[in-house]
């Protein structure tokens, strides 16, 4: 979970939750969820930052990050989910277009860059 200071997962041993800080929590960032982005079998963290336009996700090994990856969102888009739909490795990004011109005719994603980052790693 992420609280007003620190990013903090809670890792299961087999008996019992064990409590570990990955990191400073990224300012200006709200966590958006998490799923397989890489399809290495882990979870990964995604962040949005509304003021910026920009989801990242923090691609986890358990506790350390190996890297963070971002892409750009038009204003309208919201993030829904992430989640494995089309069989092609990955998660797919899952985005509402309400509001939007485009609410009807989904665009293509860009790649995702390293151009914005949330947080050091």
């Amino acid at each position: 979970y992420a609280d007003a200071n620190d990013v903090n997962l809670y890792v299961n041993d087999g008996s019992v939750f064990r409590g570990v800080r990955v990191t400073a929590r990224p300012a200006g960032w709200a966590y958006a969820g998490s799923a397989d982005m890489d399809s290495d079998g882990r979870d990964d963290m995604l962040w949005v930052n509304d003021s910026l336009k920009t989801l990242s996700y923090w691609l986890m090994d358990g506790q350390r990050i190996l890297g963070n990856p971002a892409l750009y969102y038009q204003p309208g888009e919201r993030l829904v989910a992430a989640r494995q739909i089309s069989g092609y490795a990955g998660a797919e990004l899952i985005w509402d277009y309400a509001g939007s011109a485009s609410s009807t005719t989904p665009r293509p994603r860009p790649a995702a860059t390293a151009s914005r980052s949330v947080g050091a790693i």
